[in-house]
């Protein structure tokens, strides 16, 4: 596919493509890693052709009453230690209004957290063992990702984490 396919290492908020270059952008599951979202966000705007679409599938919470304090400190865990810098901002329907601020139209979010539970139990089983010693011994720090893979499932199952798709167009011009 070297003759239809190229592939960039860039900063997504600063990617120095030509304005307007782009029929649709995708992302999976990055956003939230943006230090900036609503710069991130300008810069899509900006190599999208005009009527073009962006499609972004990320993670978002509820509002932070509705966690008890420890899936607090659990969800700030992976925040830091998986450089979700984003993913705090990210409330249930944010990114469909920074989208609609950032000035693109026909903006919807579909919860696909049914789709996505799944995978979560899958996960949840499969890193159950590992982290047991993880928890115990007070490393989940170090070991972030076996932590993620056990505690995101019940905080997703109770309905605190989402797994959104959002859908939006820039205007015709």
């Amino acid at each position: 596919m070297g003759d239809r396919a190229q592939f960039f290492v860039k900063d997504y908020s600063d990617t120095g493509f030509p304005s307007e270059q782009y029929d649709a952008i995708f992302t999976l599951e990055t956003l939230v890693h943006s230090p900036n979202v609503e710069r991130t966000l300008a810069e899509l705007y900006r190599i999208l052709k005009p009527g073009g679409s962006i499609t972004h599938h990320e993670y978002s919470l509820a509002s932070d009453d509705q966690f008890t304090p420890r899936e607090r400190g659990i969800v700030a865990l992976m925040n830091e230690e998986s450089a979700m810098t984003s993913l705090p901002r990210f409330r249930f329907g944010v990114l469909g209004q920074l989208l609609r601020e950032t000035g693109f139209i026909d903006v919807k979010t579909e919860d696909d957290t049914a789709g996505f539970l799944p995978s979560l139990r899958q996960y949840y089983h499969k890193g159950f063992a590992l982290y047991q010693p993880v928890r115990l011994l007070g490393l989940g720090r170090r070991f972030p990702n076996v932590t993620s893979m056990v505690e995101m499932y019940p905080i997703a199952r109770k309905g605190l984490i989402r797994y959104d798709i959002v859908t939006a167009r820039k205007p015709e011009e």
